[in-house]
C-alpha cells in the first residue's frame, strides 16, 4: 500500500468518529442556546410582570420601552457575503465528513439564497404573541423550556416513481409502523408499543410486529382503493371533459353560421343593428371551451337575445316584398329553426361547460397531489415532554378540522420509540405523522394543495412582520411569495400547538431566527434537505450502527481459539492493549488470507506459470513469517524491560522483518501496523521499531 493511499485510509477510518464528534458538539451549541433563549424569555415575563405592578405611568413607560426594545426591535437583515462565507464553510465541512467527494449544485446554492433573502424573522414577534396570549389567560409564570421544533410536508402523487411518488408512500407507511426490514430500526423496539396510531377514527397500540403488520395491510388497502378512486374520477371526468369540447367546437361553429345570417340582413333597422351588436358581444369571444360563459346571468340574456333574433328574422322576412307568402312562410320556419336549434346546442354547450369546470379544478396539474404528509417533531435536545400521545392526537388533528375540515386524515401516528443516542433510558425526540387525503369530501376535487395554498396566501397577508400583499386569486406565485406563505403555514401551525397544547405544560415553542438560520448545522441541513434521512452526511443512526456492525465483526474475529490463547497471555500481563492487539493481528491474517485465495486461483487456472505460484507462495511465507515476529514482540512488550533491553529488541525485530520482507505493498501495510502498535504502547523514540525497520539496508522505504 503506497503512503498516499496509507493516509487515504487512515483519514476515511476517521470519518466516522469525526462526524459523531461534530454532532455531539452541534447538540451541545444548540441545546445551549435554547437555555439562553429560555432565560431571555422567563425576563420578558419578569418584566411584564414589573409593568402590571407599576405604580405610576412614568414607570410603566420606561419599562414598555426596555420591554420592546430586544424583542421588537427591526434587525439588520443579513448580508450576501455572510451567507456566502456561512454557505462555503459547510459545504467545506461536507467535503472533509465525506472524503473530498463531495459535490454541491450551484443552482442548488442560489436558489437557497434566494430563499434566505426572501424570508422575514418572525422569531420576536411569535414569542411576543405568545407572551401576549399567556398575559390573557392569567398565566404570568416562568416557562419551563423552550422548543423550537419543525413541521414539514411532502406530497405524494399518482407517479409510479420517484421521491413523491405511491411507491415512496408506501415506503413512509413501513417506517410510520416500524416495520421496515432494509435497514437498521431508528427506534428502540421496547418502546415501539408505546407508539399511538389512528386510523379511520380507531386508535391503535401495536404491541407486536404482527399487529403491526395487520395494520400495514389495512391501511395499505385504503390506499390502493383511493388511489384507484383517483384516477376512476380522473378517467370519467376527462372523458366527460372530451366530449364537452366537441360540443363546445360545434357550438363554436354553429355560432358563426348564425352570426353570418344575422350579418347578411340589412343594417338600415337601427332594432336589428342593436340586437346583432348584443349577439356578438354575448357569444363571439375566444370560444376555446374555457372561456365559454356560463353563468345563470349570462343564460338568461341569452334567452332574450334568441327571442329577440327569432324576431328580427320573422320581421324581416314579413317585410321582404320580392317573396311570395310561401316563401316568407318557408324562410321564417327554417330560420326559427335554426335559432331553436342554436338554443338546443348552447343549452349543451352550458352543460358541457359546467363539466369541464371539475377537470379544471380537480386535477390542476399533470400530478396533482392524491396524499399529502406532514411530520410535526420536538427536537432531541429539548428532553422527555410530559404530553401523552393523545395529547399530541388532539392538538394536531383540530388544526386539520380547523382550517381544513373537508378532508380526511388517513392515518396519524404518534411515535414515543426514540430516545437520545447513546441514552436509552428517557424518551426524546417525540413526533407526530398526518398523513392528508388531498380530496375533497364536497366536492370530490383533488384540491387540498391549492386550498392550503390559499391558506398560506391568507395567513401571509395577516402576519404583519411579512408585509405581505400576495393576490388571493393569484394561480402562480414569485419566488419571494413562496417564502413566505412558507413562513405563514409554519407560523399558524405552531401558534396553534402553542395554544392547544405546548401552552398548557409550560413549554415556549419558538421559531428560528435568521442569525439561528446561518448556523452550520442548519445550512447543512438545509443543502442536503432533499436527500433522505438515510443518506444525509450527519446520520447519526448510520454512523452508530456503522461502528457497531464493525465491532460486532471484529468481535467474530477475536472469538476464535488462537485469539483467545493471545488474549489470555496479554490479560495475564495485565495489559489493556489486548484487545487493540489482536485486532491488528486479525488484519494481518485478513492480508494472509487474501493472497492465499489468490494462491488458489493462480494454481486453479489452465495457463498456470510455475514460476509465478512459487512467487506467491514465498509471498504468503514472508507474510506468515512476519506476524509470527510482530507476535513474539509484542509478548515481549508485554514484561517489564529495561531500556537496554528494549532498545535491544527492537533493534533484532526491525531486522528479522528487514530479511523476510521483500513485497512492496506489504511493507506499508506492516509498517502502518506497527505504528499503531507502538503509539498504544506509548513507545520511545529509540525503542521503535518502525524508526529502526526503516533503516534497514535489506528493506529502504
Amino acid at each position: 500500500m503506497k503512503p498516499d493511499k496509507l493516509q487515504f485510509e487512515l483519514e476515511k477510518n476517521k470519518n466516522i468518529e469525526i462526524s459523531l464528534a461534530l454532532e455531539d458538539r452541534i447538540r451541545k451549541d444548540i441545546a445551549h442556546r435554547e437555555s439562553l433563549k429560555l432565560i431571555k424569555i422567563n425576563d420578558l415575563i419578569s418584566n411584564r410582570l414589573s409593568r402590571l405592578r407599576a405604580k405610576s405611568d412614568q414607570e410603566k413607560d420606561i419599562l414598555d420601552k426596555e420591554y420592546k426594545k430586544d424583542l421588537l426591535s427591526t434587525k439588520q437583515p443579513i448580508s450576501k457575503s455572510r451567507y456566502q462565507k456561512a454557505v462555503k464553510n459547510a459545504v467545506s465541512v461536507l467535503n472533509k465528513l465525506n472524503e473530498n467527494n463531495y459535490k454541491v449544485d450551484n443552482k442548488r446554492i442560489t436558489k437557497l439564497y434566494n430563499n434566505f433573502i426572501n424570508r422575514k424573522d418572525l422569531s420576536n414577534y411569535f414569542i411576543h404573541n405568545n407572551l401576549q396570549k399567556r398575559g390573557k389567560v392569567g398565566k404570568n409564570n416562568a416557562y419551563l423550556k423552550t422548543a423550537t421544533a419543525t413541521i414539514r410536508d411532502t406530497s405524494f402523487k399518482g407517479i409510479s416513481s420517484g421521491k413523491d411518488s405511491f411507491q415512496a408512500l408506501s415506503k413512509s407507511i413501513e417506517h410510520l409502523l416500524r416495520i421496515l426490514q432494509d435497514r437498521d430500526p431508528s427506534h428502540v423496539e421496547e418502546l415501539v408499543s408505546d407508539n399511538l396510531y389512528v386510523f379511520k377514527g380507531k386508535n391503535y397500540t401495536l404491541n407486536s410486529i404482527e399487529d403491526r403488520q395487520n395494520l400495514h395491510t389495512e391501511v395499505l388497502k385504503e390506499l390502493a382503493f383511493q388511489k384507484k378512486l383517483f384516477f376512476e374520477t380522473k378517467r370519467i371526468t376527462k372523458k366527460g371533459s372530451d366530449n364537452s369540447k366537441k360540443i363546445l367546437q360545434t357550438f363554436r361553429t354553429k355560432k358563426s353560421a348564425m352570426l353570418n345570417l344575422l350579418k347578411n340582413i340589412p343594417n338600415e333597422n337601427s332594432n336589428y343593428q342593436k340586437v346583432i351588436d348584443d349577439f356578438v358581444k354575448s357569444f363571439d369571444c375566444k370560444m376555446n371551451g374555457y372561456k365559454f360563459k356560463a353563468s345563470d346571468s349570462q343564460i338568461k340574456k341569452s334567452e332574450e337575445i334568441f327571442k329577440k333574433v327569432t324576431e328580427i328574422f320573422t320581421d324581416y322576412y314579413n317585410n321582404k316584398d320580392d317573396l311570395s307568402d310561401n316563401h316568407k312562410a318557408r324562410y321564417i320556419r327554417d330560420r326559427s329553426q335554426n335559432v331553436l336549434d342554436f338554443v338546443k346546442l348552447y343549452n349543451e354547450a352550458v352543460v358541457a361547460k359546467k363539466l369541464t369546470v371539475p377537470l379544471k379544478e380537480a386535477f390542476h396539474s399533470a400530478n396533482v397531489p392524491i396524499f399529502k404528509e406532514f411530520i410535526f417533531k420536538i427536537p432531541h435536545h429539548v428532553g422527555q415532554i410530559n404530553c401523552t400521545q393523545q395529547d399530541y392526537i388532539d392538538a394536531t388533528t383540530s388544526y386539520f378540522k380547523k382550517y381544513f375540515p373537508n378532508y380526511d386524515l388517513v392515518l396519524t401516528a404518534v411515535h414515543f420509540d426514540e430516545t437520545k443516542i447513546n441514552d436509552d433510558k428517557k424518551r426524546t425526540g417525540d413526533h407526530v405523522h398526518i398523513i392528508v387525503n388531498c380530496r375533497n369530501t364536497l366536492t370530490n376535487n383533488y384540491d387540498f394543495a391549492s386550498e392550503y395554498r390559499k391558506f398560506g396566501i391568507k395567513s401571509a397577508n395577516e402576519i404583519k412582520p411579512l408585509n405581505a400583499t400576495i393576490d388571493p386569486n393569484s394561480k402562480r406565485l414569485n419566488s419571494k411569495d413562496i417564502v413566505l406563505t412558507g413562513q405563514a403555514l409554519t407560523y399558524k401551525f405552531m401558534e396553534h400547538m402553542q395554544e392547544n397544547l405546548f401552552e398548557k405544560q409550560d413549554i415556549c415553542l419558538t421559531l428560528l431566527s435568521s442569525e439561528e438560520k446561518l448556523d452550520l448545522h442548519n445550512i447543512m441541513l438545509t443543502i442536503e434537505q432533499e436527500k433522505t434521512q438515510n443518506s444525509r452526511t450527519l446520520n447519526t443512526i448510520n454512523m452508530n450502527n456503522i461502528k457497531k456492525n464493525k465491532l460486532e465483526k471484529e468481535l467474530a474475529e477475536i472469538n476464535t481459539p488462537e485469539n483467545q490463547a493471545l488474549i489470555q497471555n496479554y490479560n495475564e500481563a495485565k495489559k489493556p492493549e489486548s484487545l487493540k492487539l489482536i485486532r491488528y493481528f486479525n488484519q494481518v491474517r485478513r492480508y494472509i488470507k487474501e493472497e492465499e485465495t489468490r494462491l488458489d486461483d493462480l494454481k486453479n487456472t489452465n495457463n498456470s506459470n510455475s514460476i509465478i505460484i512459487k512467487k506467491q507462495s514465498e509471498k504468503i511465507e514472508e507474510m506468515v513469517s512476519v506476524n509470527a515476529v510482530l507476535n513474539d514482540w509484542t509478548i515481549s512488550l508485554s514484561n517489564d524491560l529495561s531500556p537496554i533491553e528494549r532498545f535491544e529488541l527492537a533493534t533484532k525485530t526491525a531486522q528479522t522483518i528487514g530479511d523476510i520482507l521483500t513485497d512492496q505493498d506489504f511493507k506499508y501495510d506492516i509498517i502502518d501496523i506497527i505504528l499503531k502498535i507502538e503509539e498504544d504502547y506509548k513507545i520511545q523514540n529509540n525503542h521503535k521499531v518502525s524508526n529502526k525497520i526503516k533503516n534497514t539496508k535489506k528493506l529502504k522505504i
